[in-house]
């Protein structure tokens, strides 16, 4: 729960700091974006794994979770905020990409979990965090929208 709101806490942070009119419809977007940079994103190269599962060294994942969040966050920044240049579009998208070409790092050891139950966790746990996103960024613009709206 901590975790959920220090995650809240930080889009609604970055949401004001946009400058621009936030309500149900764009606080919707935002949590789609966040989505997209915190879960989707990593979860290409590092899916969620159940305890017991073979995974990589821990610092190496964090390093390539954070590098992948960094690179979407500025892919998305560039390709939803420049509307007029073809260019820094193109280049959000190579920003998207690099982590993945970069590869995320492989796990060692034996895998005790059998693999259809991992995948079952990695699409259940990639899904609640898209719900998570998704309300968090609905229901901030509501009630942002709703504040701001009253004298």
């Amino acid at each position: 729960m901590l975790t959920g709101i220090g995650f809240a806490t930080m889009l609604f942070g970055v949401m004001a700091l946009a400058g621009k009119t936030i309500d149900t419809r764009y606080g919707a977007l935002w949590g789609l974006a966040a989505f997209a940079c915190f879960s989707l994103a990593p979860a290409l190269g590092l899916p969620p794994q159940p305890p017991g599962a073979a995974v990589a060294d821990l610092h190496q994942r964090q390093l390539w979770w954070a590098g992948t969040v960094i690179a979407t966050a500025v892919g998305v920044w560039l390709i939803a905020g420049n509307r007029q240049s073809w260019f820094l579009r193109i280049c959000g998208v190579m920003c998207m990409l690099l982590p993945h070409l970069i590869g995320a790092p492989v796990a060692t050891g034996q895998n005790r979990v059998p693999a259809e139950l991992v995948r079952r966790f990695s699409i259940a746990s990639v899904a609640t965090s898209g719900i998570f996103w998704l309300l968090a960024g609905t229901l901030g613009g509501f009630i942002y929208s709703r504040n701001h709206a009253q004298p």
